[in-house]
């Protein structure tokens, strides 16, 4: 009894000299590390290990108080152990805020390139009561007005008059709000900043994935650059372009190297001559961020990745609503279960822009935003769909406004992150994750000029596939003023291609003009506006634009050669994507109508070899959530892909969207007999 009274004893005492501690080290070291001053932390340190203190911490236990040598040797042996244990738990407080110090107010650029350290760690919870997205109300603060046009997709927009100022941002394209009066909707935990070392993670490359990569031009003969060259370009090899090609109803076909021969093309055998068939359309939610000439709203950026589908079945999507301002649009994850509903998994603060979503090669989900549109890119990882997410931050020199971010994976899971810089001279700067190391890289090339809304495709040797399209100022090229309130001009695309995007040496080692047309009159600014690019199962590069001036065309980059073709029987130039099937191969390119009442599958023609000729479409209709023609507003019709991480399959589901809605779509390309399905169609009900 004795035994257990003197125990019970020196229990209490061991509580109370662990409660002293934490209090201490709360105190003390809890201001230590948010003290950036080193001042201030020599001051800490010398209170924490005071001789008042100490005397404070022995004074605990009174050696007359213990009455054996057993307790005496016991109480010494767990001072020593809880003085180790904290002296660890200081090293460990005492480097984030070192690199905290060392980064703060300037950016990130005090990371060295290719470093696997972390700036933060967040893990978000579900979010409690969210059902079905078009239920979810939004933040009651509404974004402040007299914003301006967003820079791609101009139209002759005329900015609000507003008594409030809009910030410009360094774009000078799409705005940036004063700061907010309210805070975004929470659920997240407390930010915390750890230290992590990335896990290097063993790849395991789906079997139907495409693994060809694109296949790069020959050097082209050079030509004079268009833009004004920029002042220094030792990071980056710029090889001239090649001239600008004449345009035709027939195919042309230009050769860049009269040394090198094409590589034959297989015939394409056994396209199935069943037609498409839609199966699925339902709304995803009606309340994305859409309200007409307030940017920027959910759909715009055509080359944003908005859906991918996991292994077993499960549908991802993405949509930003308001928020509370336009530097901090509210993303949302949305998931739809094999033959359920869409429901809302998570929220956060977008930025300015449209998310951008992938799938990983162990099904793992990747978003990538910039919240508070501040310069700092967040990687938002989940591994177990969708029900947690944890939070890091990207170190890199990025640009403050988001640059019209894109995002590819290729088939082994190294990603790619790419933003765009200022007009002239531009900027590609992008973050290159290598799956079999498990760490990102930071990477920053100069160009002639900006160019944007760039489709981001990573092969499978670390190479990069860029193709994007001029956006700059009309005096930047020597034209005239415009005469419209919008100065921003689309009369470019190039083609890029990068041999190595994850060496800290990273340099394009080509870049080809693709389409380019000088205005006819100074109100015209969307004169050669590109809407996808996709690698093909034999490497080349696809690049669909519309010419203001002589309707929708497609170019085509392989073996030496650029191959361009009209394609007069799209009806919407603006809204057209392409892909292929996974059972023929049978290319397919897929648009909504100029009224937004149909969507048009446009399937290649029997013979054909290399997605130049299509027939008539087969059209869907889609009156009972039609979309519209604007590109801002309404998005394109947006599916799984191989550069946002599925493989290629003869069923595809996607989204298009519809000012405040999304609207989720699926399609059967081919295979048996489908003509007897008919679709499931899902109007929801207000």
């Amino acid at each position: 009894m004795f035994f257990i009274d003197d125990l019970q004893g020196f229990t209490r005492r061991c509580q109370t000299l662990w409660d002293t501690w934490r209090k201490l080290l709360r105190k003390n070291v809890g201001a230590l590390v948010h003290s950036l001053a080193h001042s201030q932390i020599r001051a800490r340190v010398a209170t924490l290990f005071s001789r008042a203190t100490w005397l404070r911490i022995l004074s605990i236990f009174s050696w007359q108080a213990l009455k054996r040598n057993r307790e005496r040797v016991m109480a010494g042996g767990l001072a020593i152990v809880l003085f180790s244990i904290c002296c660890v738990s200081l090293y460990l407080q005492l480097q984030p805020a070192h690199a905290h110090y060392a980064t703060a107010g300037k950016g990130l650029t005090a990371f060295s390139t290719g470093s696997p350290y972390i700036v933060s760690t967040r893990v978000y919870a579900t979010p409690t009561g969210v059902a079905n997205a078009g239920g979810y109300q939004p933040p009651s603060s509404t974004p402040t007005s007299g914003t301006v046009n967003s820079g791609g997709p101009g139209n002759g927009y005329t900015p609000p008059v507003s008594a409030t100022p809009t910030v410009q941002s360094t774009y000078g394209n799409y705005p940036t709000d004063p700061p907010p009066t309210s805070t975004p909707p929470g659920g997240k935990s407390t930010l915390t900043r750890v230290p992590v070392t990335p896990v290097p993670a063993t790849p395991t490359v789906p079997v139907s994935m495409p693994t060809v990569g694109p296949t790069p031009l020959a050097d082209p003969t050079p030509v004079p650059a268009t833009c004004p060259a920029p002042t220094s370009i030792a990071t980056a090899t710029s090889p001239a372009l090649t001239p600008v090609l004449p345009i035709t109803q027939e195919p042309i076909v230009s050769s860049v190297s009269p040394t090198e021969t094409p590589e034959p093309v297989p015939t394409v055998t056994g396209i199935s001559s069943m037609p498409p068939v839609l199966t699925r359309l339902s709304q995803v939610t009606d309340q994305a961020f859409g309200t007409n000439n307030v940017y920027v709203p959910n759909s715009w950026g055509v080359q944003k990745s908005r859906i991918v589908r996991t292994s077993n079945g499960d549908l991802f999507t993405v949509y930003i609503s308001a928020g509370s301002g336009v530097s901090d649009r509210e993303w949302h994850l949305m998931r739809m279960e094999s033959g359920g509903t869409w429901t809302g998994m998570q929220t956060g603060d977008a930025g300015t822009e449209p998310v951008n979503i992938l799938l990983g090669i162990h099904d793992e989900i990747h978003l990538f935003t910039w919240p508070g549109t501040k310069g700092v890119l967040h990687h938002l990882k989940s591994t177990d769909l969708g029900k947690t997410i944890v939070d890091e931050t990207i170190a890199g020199d990025w640009d403050v406004s988001q640059g019209y971010s894109g995002a590819g994976i290729n088939a082994q899971g190294d990603m790619v992150l790419l933003e765009t810089g200022a007009d002239v001279p531009g900027e590609f700067l992008w973050a290159y994750y290598d799956v079999s190391s498990g760490v990102w890289s930071f990477h920053k090339v100069s160009l002639d000029c900006r160019y944007t809304y760039a489709f981001v495709m990573p092969g499978n040797q670390h190479d990069l596939t860029i193709v994007a399209m001029r956006d700059v100022k009309r005096e930047e090229l020597g034209y005239s003023p415009s005469t419209t309130s919008f100065d921003y001009i689309f009369n470019e695309i190039k083609y890029f291609y990068i041999k190595d995007a994850s060496s800290p040496d990273a340099t394009i080692t080509q870049q080809f003009t693709i389409a380019n047309e000088k205005p006819k009159s100074a109100a015209d600014a969307d004169i050669t506006y590109l809407t996808d690019s996709y690698i093909d199962t034999q490497g080349r590069t696809h690049i669909l634009y519309e010419d203001q001036y002589k309707g929708p065309y497609e170019a085509i980059v392989a073996g030496g050669e650029i191959k361009t073709v009209a394609l007069p029987q799209i009806d919407s130039g603006r809204k057209m994507r392409i892909t292929q099937d996974s059972m023929t191969g049978r290319f397919y390119i897929i648009a909504t109508s100029s009224d937004g009442k149909s969507l048009n599958v446009y399937p290649a023609a029997t013979g054909d070899t290399d997605g130049t000729q299509f027939t008539e479409p087969v059209r869907f209709d889609i009156s009972q959530y039609a979309s519209c023609d604007d590109y801002d507003f309404c998005h394109s019709p947006t599916f799984i892909v191989p550069r946002s991480g599925n493989a290629l399959t003869d069923t595809i589901d996607g989204v298009y969207g519809s000012y405040g809605k999304e609207i989720y779509f699926q399609i059967i390309l081919s295979g048996p007999d489908s003509s007897d399905v008919t679709p499931q169609v899902t109007v929801q009900k207000k």
